[in-house]
């Protein structure tokens, strides 16, 4: 039963990428989970495959004493999110923040059985997680992720504004049609009545 915690991970994750992505988005960024997982896989073998952190009862497919679901769900996932949210402020901090929230996360599998919780294991948890996402900072900037994102942002806002003129164009013309028929039916009144006046001003003339 504790493997079943592995599958509840990696759909609980994806899940959240559906939820926080859409189509565009993960066809800009998907390559920053490529990139999350090999650098995950690097830090498991060079410094997790010598401990045991993760419970090794509890594992479904073994890959590096961590299991494959790991890979596929959490570490894809993050290298998404990351990749997507990552602004040009403050970068240092906000990789502090997704460092900090994983190994919490981690921290908070301990209580269903599937990480063996030391001071050891922790310390290493921020080791492999700060040098995976301080990669991952250095690929954003090296392979224009942020361009990718600032057109993203760009099209947003074109979209946004041809919608708004769109609307305004409706609304104007719920407006302007109503105008538009009363003006019309002035100046059709106006111009019987100088027809009528022509008329009038030729028959006295005769």
């Amino acid at each position: 039963m504790q493997g079943l915690g592995w599958i509840f991970l990696a759909l609980s994750t994806w899940a959240v990428l559906f939820f926080t992505t859409d189509l565009k988005r993960f066809r800009a960024f998907w390559t920053g989970g490529i990139w999350s997982i090999g650098l995950a896989v690097l830090g498991e073998g060079l410094i997790r495959s010598n401990i045991d952190y993760f419970v090794e009862r509890s594992l479904i497919f073994p890959l590096l004493r961590t299991d494959f679901l790991n890979f596929f769900g959490p570490r894809f996932v993050e290298g998404v999110l990351f990749m997507q949210t990552l602004r040009p402020q403050k970068q240092l901090k906000q990789v502090s923040f997704w460092v900090i929230g994983i190994v919490l996360s981690e921290m908070a599998l301990a209580l269903t059985g599937q990480i063996t919780l030391s001071l050891n294991g922790i310390g290493l948890a921020l080791a492999v997680h700060s040098l995976r996402f301080l990669s991952l900072l250095g690929i954003h900037g090296a392979l224009n992720y942020g361009l990718a994102r600032q057109r993203i942002i760009d099209d947003q806002k074109e979209e946004a504004r041809q919608q708004q003129n769109q609307k305004a164009g409706r609304i104007l013309w719920s407006f302007g049609w109503p105008v538009f028929g009363l003006g019309s039916a002035l100046a059709l009144k106006a111009a019987r009545r100088l027809d009528r006046l022509v008329v009038r001003s030729m028959s006295r003339s005769k």
